[in-house]
């Protein structure tokens, strides 16, 4: 194994910290200067070691926000380094190398309250005069691209979903443990200060609160995960309060300790019809057998093809990471089951038609 020594530590957190803001403030024409310092502090000392393109990223400290797919090539046709190789990330060496030889069979699980004002309405209505109404939850924007996502999934594979105020914490806790990919298009709440507070937005119970209608990392740590996947199309699912020695603790951390063993996760503030988009096209890939590392790489190439210059910066696309163990997710559309009974049916039929035929004769 070879050790590169890449630079003084403040000098690296700086400069991605300069990275981060240009970033998330859009000034592509500063950020595009921070991108190429990046590259050429982390990036190309270490380029001739590698071989092939498959990359795998083990980050530590201020690494963590830094999504090196947005890094600029080092060349001058304005690519990326999601152009030239697969990448990934793990949260340790030791999980990386662990033996999971996991593969469930379980339903896509999909979660979105999508928060309408109609489900926001009914959880006013039935609060009395002495409670006070919750309005972390009151103010939460709509995600009507989440919405037609989870009807997707439910139409294409073997899915449930949770929707609109069917979407409750009591619902979520009762069948995520079952699902082989969660899916939750909703609301993320970052608590850098107490990572496992942590917590994902859900709809509002009617009637009896059981449940306080958000699913904190510390809940996430107490349950059993079957799952092979989680996709948290939530904003800054990733980001939580550094550790040493454990990295950054995160809502896609509990769910990794609570046994799913890879997220795809997001480091900022997502669009959300961009993700759901991203996220469509990488499932689509992940049921024709792409490995996830695969399938999510080539679902944001698709995108930044199709995409118009102002929307193909970094900030649309590079928010989605995958965090965690590659390879293959077993799990086919409904649509082909579909096929193979209606090609059996019509066999069946042209049998029945020419046998008739033939007895007559």
């Amino acid at each position: 194994n070879d050790l590169v020594y890449l630079g003084n530590r403040d000098t690296i957190n700086g400069a991605i910290k300069n990275w981060k803001e240009r970033l998330i403030t859009q000034d592509d024409k500063s950020l595009k200067l921070f991108a190429e310092s990046l590259y050429q502090k982390l990036w190309f000392p270490v380029v001739e070691k590698l071989m092939g393109e498959r990359v795998i990223i083990v980050p530590c400290g201020s690494l963590f926000y830094l999504n090196w797919e947005t890094l600029p090539s080092n060349n001058d046709t304005g690519t990326f380094l999601i152009h030239e190789y697969n990448i990934s990330y793990a949260l340790s060496f030791n999980i990386l190398f662990s033996d999971n030889n996991k593969t469930s069979q379980g339903d896509i699980i999909a979660v979105a309250p999508g928060f309408e004002e109609d489900i926001k309405q009914q959880y006013q209505t039935q609060l009395d005069s002495l409670t006070t109404p919750d309005e972390e939850f009151l103010l939460t924007v709509r995600q009507p691209w989440s919405l037609k996502l989870a009807s997707h999934l439910e139409k294409e594979f073997t899915s449930t979903s949770y929707t609109g105020i069917k979407a409750t914490e009591v619902n979520v806790k009762a069948s995520i443990q079952e699902g082989s990919i969660l899916y939750f298009g909703t609301h993320a709440i970052a608590n850098a200060t107490d990572p496992l507070r942590s917590k994902l937005v859900l709809a509002k119970e009617i009637g009896t609160q059981k449940e306080d209608g958000y699913l904190h990392a510390y809940e996430l740590y107490g349950l059993p995960l079957q799952a092979e996947l989680a996709v948290l199309n939530a904003c800054e699912s990733g980001l939580g309060n550094l550790q040493a020695g454990e990295g950054m603790i995160s809502l896609a951390y509990s769910i990794h300790y609570a046994g799913c063993p890879s997220t795809i996760m997001s480091l900022w503030k997502v669009d959300e019809k961009i993700s759901t988009q991203i996220t469509k096209d990488f499932l689509n890939y992940l049921a024709e057998g792409y490995s996830k590392s695969e399938a999510l790489r080539q679902a944001k190439l698709d995108y930044l093809n199709a995409a118009q210059p102002n929307t193909a910066a970094p900030f649309y696309w590079g928010g989605m990471v995958l965090m965690g163990e590659d390879g293959e997710v077993s799990f086919q559309h409904k649509n082909r089951d579909w096929y193979i009974y209606v090609g059996l049916t019509l066999i069946i039929i042209l049998f029945l038609y020419f046998g008739r035929n033939r007895i007559k004769k």
